[in-house]
Formats: structure tokens, sequence, C-alpha cells
């Protein structure tokens, strides 16, 4: 999987305040992981990027985070060693110390970034409130 990472030197809607458009291809890291991404976020200096699905019938669960100085400088958050239903998002975002992936299934991914360990599962299916997917 390849990321194009836009680095900004102020508000992403002033395009012309972009300083660098860097494309990284994670399929060559070392650890031989195959990555989706559905899409990313920044928070706190660092660039996230949401798993989502490698072919439209393989999910995956590998969340990554850069440093936006360096991008070849990543850390890997594998949400399946926490949950195996945590795969495929279409989203997340950013607040605070933590990251919230959305619409894997129902659930939402909880993501303490001070560490990049911890994970907190809502199952919101389990509530018996209609949402939609």
């Amino acid at each position: 999987a390849r990321a194009l990472l836009l680095w900004t030197a102020g508000p992403p809607s002033l395009v012309a305040a972009w300083s660098a458009i860097e494309l990284v291809d994670y399929t060559t890291q070392p650890n031989g992981q195959e990555y989706g991404f559905s899409g990313g976020f920044t928070l706190g200096g660092k660039a996230y990027l949401v798993p989502g699905k490698r072919t439209p019938n393989a999910a995956t669960g590998r969340f990554l985070r850069c440093n936006q100085n360096n991008p070849a400088d990543f850390e890997e958050l594998d949400l399946q060693a926490t949950d195996s239903r945590l795969v495929g998002f279409a989203g997340g975002f950013g607040c605070g110390n933590h990251a919230y992936l959305t619409g894997g299934a129902g659930l939402v991914a909880k993501v303490d970034v001070s560490d990049f360990k911890t994970v907190e599962v809502w199952d919101w299916k389990s509530t018996g409130q209609e949402f939609a997917e």
C-alpha cells in the first residue's frame, strides 16, 4: 500500500500553504506486512493512517502512525491483537490523547496515542440501538 502524505505549513484548506507532497510506500518496509488504508488524520505532530481494506474482501487492522517530519519513522499497532473484529474501518479522527476509528462492523476503537498500545473497544451493536454502517 502507498500513502500520499500532504504536509502543510498552515490550514489544510489553504492549498497554497502545502509545503511538501510525499509518496511513502509501506510495502517496502522490512516487516513484510500488507496494509490497506481508508483515510488518515493528524494529531500532535503525527500522521495516523486508518486501517481499511487491502482488497474488497480483505480488511486489515494494522493501524499506522508516522512522524510528520520523517514519514519513514513509523509505528504499527495491530488492532486485531486486541479484538479480531477490529478491521476495515471507514474513517477516524483524533481528539486530545485519543484516536477514534469508526465504521468497523458497528465497533469503535479508541486508542490512547500517548502509548500507542492501549485500545478500548466500543460495541454499538450491543446497545440494541440501530446504527447505519
